[in-house]
């Protein structure tokens, strides 16, 4: 009886797990299925133009402005009219004197540049051409250098780079391209998205000259009245066409100068607490610092801040101060901080600054922020600011007028973006076509039907 228990229990074990083979058998075939969608991280333009051209200050004047002398006399007198001013060496004199510096002439002007800032290489157009006096009596151009031609007695040169162009009353350009550099640029990104912006150790860039000499033959005949032209020199700048080779030979380094120092601070807003970022520059004396080369002092009394409050980024240039930062919460005021700046364990810069702390954000006054200027056919763009706590106005009612005398825009030629808070002028305006001069605008806001803010700006025409 024991025995045939035991071969039953054997049989039923045997049974179940047949029985379980086959379960996993039946679940050999199905189906199932997931999906993912793809996205882009962004995009970044890398091709960013910003060329820095020369301007000239009205209180200085043209550095191109010049005085002719064919009969010597500032030398014959040794500069007796001028005082303590500084003439050329007479034997190497050429009569031509543009000025130079507080109390100085010579026969070439102060160099002007056209500086590159780009990450690209761009294509400089010079040119020069001499417009005659009223009255017929200027001295006459020559196109050569000539100490004995008394019919063209002057010579004016202009040269860019290294480049020479003798100037008449026809225009003459001279074209050059020179380097960008797009090692001094990196990939960032804020709140906004993704940015190619300039490193914060950026500074030495390519750059071109412009200048102008010349040369008046003892020769000329001359007279009180005789006068000499005038010399007018334009620039303008574009994107280097694809293939173009830089004129390596013709540019020069020019270098970012500026002093060590703290270059901004953000605010600390005790209702909205965020981060203080302090930026920061070395200048070029002492560019290279520690790894951990900076200390945060804060207070008037230079206490060392906690490390773990503030952390550094020695590429970017910055100190960021946590918002949780226990002095700027309970500062009663603003909190004045020193950065050490260290090389080698020793200090080499001490910079100072404050940061502001506010209990409220500031009432920021409503404002037109930017207008783009006006090309022909071409849409004006003007964007404004309702204020720091946006001003209550009624929804899409801003009503544009131009003129000083306030004439109304027809509505069917401006758009108003409430959102984004611009508005844009149609390029075709007839008020805009005509346009011969700067032309003055404003923006007039209602609530309830009853005007309740008035906004100004001018919309100028792009050179």
């Amino acid at each position: 009886m024991k025995g045939m228990k035991k071969a039953m229990a054997i049989a039923l074990a045997a049974a179940m797990t047949m029985g379980s083979t086959l379960t996993v058998f039946a679940a050999e075939t199905g189906s199932g299925s997931t999906s993912g969608q793809g996205e882009n991280e962004g995009h970044v333009e890398k091709e960013v133009i910003n060329v820095v051209l020369p301007t000239v200050p009205e209180t200085t004047g043209s550095p191109f402005e010049y005085i002719t002398d064919p009969e010597r006399l500032i030398q014959a007198t040794e500069g007796a009219r001028y005082g303590d001013y500084k003439f050329p060496d007479a034997n190497e004199d050429t009569g031509v004197y543009f000025l130079v510096g507080e109390k100085e002439y010579a026969n070439t002007s102060s160099t002007l540049q056209v500086i590159n800032k780009s990450s690209c290489d761009v294509t400089i157009t010079v040119a020069a051409k001499a417009t005659a006096s009223a009255g017929g009596k200027d001295l006459a151009l020559n196109t050569t250098v000539s100490s004995g031609d008394a019919a063209a007695p002057l010579y004016l040169s202009l040269k860019v780079g290294q480049t020479d162009q003798a100037i008449s009353t026809t225009e003459a350009t001279v074209v050059k391209t020179i380097e960008g550099n797009e090692d001094n640029f990196e990939v960032q990104y804020t709140g906004g998205g993704y940015e190619y912006v300039p490193k914060v150790t950026a500074y030495s860039w390519k750059a071109l000259e412009i200048s102008l000499s010349g040369a008046v033959s003892k020769d000329a005949v001359v007279t009180n009245d005789t006068t000499a032209p005038t010399v007018d020199v334009t620039w303008a700048f574009a994107k280097a066409a694809d293939g173009t080779v830089a004129d390596t030979t013709e540019q020069v380094v020019y270098e970012d100068t500026g002093a060590p120092g703290i270059i901004s601070i953000t605010d600390f807003i005790k209702v909205d607490p965020k981060p203080v970022v302090i930026q920061f520059s070395t200048g070029l004396a002492a560019q290279e610092l520690d790894v951990d080369g900076v200390t945060l002092l804060k207070g008037s009394d230079k206490a060392v801040a906690n490390a773990a409050t503030y952390s550094v980024d020695m590429a970017r240039r910055t100190v960021t101060i946590n918002a949780d930062a226990g002095y700027l919460n309970s500062a009663k005021g603003n909190v004045p901080i020193q950065l050490v700046l260290t090389k080698g364990g020793k200090t080499v810069q001490k910079l100072n600054g404050s940061i502001t702390v506010l209990n409220d954000y500031p009432a920021e006054a409503p404002a037109i922020i930017s207008i783009t200027d006006y090309v022909k056919n071409q849409p004006v763009v003007i964007t404004f600011s309702l204020g720091t706590k946006d001003l209550a106005v009624d929804a899409d009612n801003a009503v544009l007028y131009q003129t000083a005398g306030r004439v109304a825009v027809n509505t069917s030629k401006y758009k108003v973006d409430m959102v984004n808070h611009t508005v844009t002028i149609d390029g075709t305006a007839s008020f805009l076509t005509g346009l011969t001069t700067d032309l003055p605008i404003y923006l007039a806001f209602t609530k309830g039907g009853s005007e309740v803010a008035e906004l100004t700006g001018t919309i100028k025409l792009a050179k």
